[in-house]
């Protein structure tokens, strides 16, 4: 992909951003309120509704922010969308006039990044707000957490008091060909003020001056939130007990709560079902040089309808081209248990000679329970609990809970979704997927 230009983008902005309007339900309140909603992304061409979408959630957070944005992610990308103009690409290219109004308004953008694809082109986003002298921006040294993995979080704050946290990537293509699915909450400032915490630390490890990791972190960046003494909070009537877990265990401070340990809590909690949508899945890491067998999520989802009588268990795999082939075999043996059910969730091609690369696939991250929803930034192989940055929304809220239950029966009900393939030849629905070796 070709590098873009700053003068590139305000022109492209000139001719695209204006027949990309806001439009639909505002995620802010009249009376100034503090407000909460499901956030999704659904790809141009699937026949799913939803009432707020990534996108116009991004730019009503970006438009009304007043003092600060805070950005915490893998990388970013809304100028390419100037390359994908007649496929949503404008979208984009609004959000990006939108941080740079932002930016000439006055408000402080802050950008935390992976390091590792700072400078590659189809990231150009950051220098282009650096070069008008708009945003500041720290590549997290992520070496200094783990040996492997990367910063993976997808977190936009605005004011220290709007938060949105999901599985979308900072991108053109998450608010338009991929599924995605987060959480967004106004005029919260606890919960902002304790995602503001993990953010700091992605802050720190990008700092210039940063060669090691603190041992230990200064106090403070504990916590008082976790699972046995969540945020409570009201909004709007609906009362629920939340907190933010992370990982890896290298930022997970006192107080702070692990990934692996809230998830694997709430499925062992759960007295009637345990539903979980995913993309990447498998009790194993992917990405280390020499990969091994870790099955704590998978002994979770296999154990728990063992032991609770009557406890329903569905499993949806968003699956693509890059599916890795050996993890279909876990995928199965899940759906030989009794009342365990595992269905794969494939979405279409656009209808055109040129797709659009790592696009058009469902990369949710959530699990709901009887009780609890954990709304995240990460997939299911080890590595993401182990070596990757992270974060996830922990929540038990009888509004949440059904808003999320809502959307899984949407999509396992769907034309998109379909029973996992049991048995010799599954080879029509298996393939084509990634013949990258676990171990390579």
């Amino acid at each position: 992909m070709r590098a873009i230009s700053a003068a590139a983008v305000v022109l492209a902005v000139l001719l695209a951003a204006a027949a990309v309007p806001c439009a639909g339900k505002s995620i802010f309140s009249e009376d100034g309120s503090a407000t909460w909603a499901i956030v999704e992304t659904i790809p141009e061409g699937v026949d799913l509704y939803s009432e707020y979408h990534t996108y116009e959630t991004w730019l009503e957070l970006i438009q009304n922010a007043k003092s600060s944005i805070r950005i915490g992610a893998f990388y970013m990308d809304f100028a390419n969308g100037t390359n994908y103009l007649d496929w949503e690409g404008g979208k984009g290219v609004a959000v990006l006039d939108a941080l740079i109004a932002a930016g000439r308004r006055g408000v402080k953008i802050e950008l935390a990044l992976n390091e590792q694809v700072g400078a590659v082109p189809y990231s150009p986003d950051p220098h282009i707000l650096m070069n008008m002298g708009l945003a500041e921006v720290h590549w997290v040294k992520w070496s200094l957490v783990a040996k492997s993995g990367i910063l993976h979080t997808k977190l936009i704050m605005t004011d220290d008091e709007n938060i949105y946290l999901g599985s979308a990537n900072i991108a053109w293509d998450s608010m338009t060909q991929v599924k995605e699915l987060g959480l967004v909450f106004t005029k919260s400032p606890l919960i902002v003020g304790d995602a503001r915490k993990v953010w700091d630390m992605y802050w720190y490890l990008g700092a210039k001056n940063t060669t090691s990791l603190p041992d230990p972190w200064p106090a403070a960046y504990n916590t008082f939130f976790n699972g046995d003494t969540p945020l409570n909070v009201d909004i709007q009537g609906d009362v629920m007990d939340l907190f933010i877990s992370v990982d890896p265990l290298q930022l997970a401070t006192p107080g702070r709560e692990l990934d692996l340990t809230a998830i694997t809590t709430a499925i062992n909690d759960a007295e009637r079902f345990v539903y979980f949508s995913i993309m990447d899945y498998g009790p194993f890491t992917a990405y280390e040089q020499n990969n091994f067998y870790f099955p704590a999520l998978d002994t979770a989802f296999r154990a728990a309808p063992f032991n609770t009588k009557g406890l329903e268990v569905r499993l949806l795999f968003g699956v693509w081209n890059h599916t890795l082939c050996d993890a279909y075999p876990y995928l199965q043996s899940l759906a030989m248990l009794k009342n365990v059910s595992v269905r794969v969730f494939k979405i279409p091609d656009l209808p055109m000679p040129v797709q659009i690369p790592f696009t058009r696939v469902a990369h949710n991250k959530y699990l709901v329970t009887d009780s609890h929803g954990w709304v995240s930034t990460q997939n299911s192989f080890a590595d993401y609990f182990l070596t990757t940055g992270g974060m996830s929304f922990n929540v038990k809220s009888d509004a949440v809970v059904g808003g999320l239950v809502d959307k899984f029966f949407r999509d396992w009900d769907s034309k998109y979704a379909e029973d996992i393939c049991i048995g010799v030849d599954c080879s029509y629905q298996f393939e084509p997927c990634s013949s990258r070796p676990i171990n390579s």
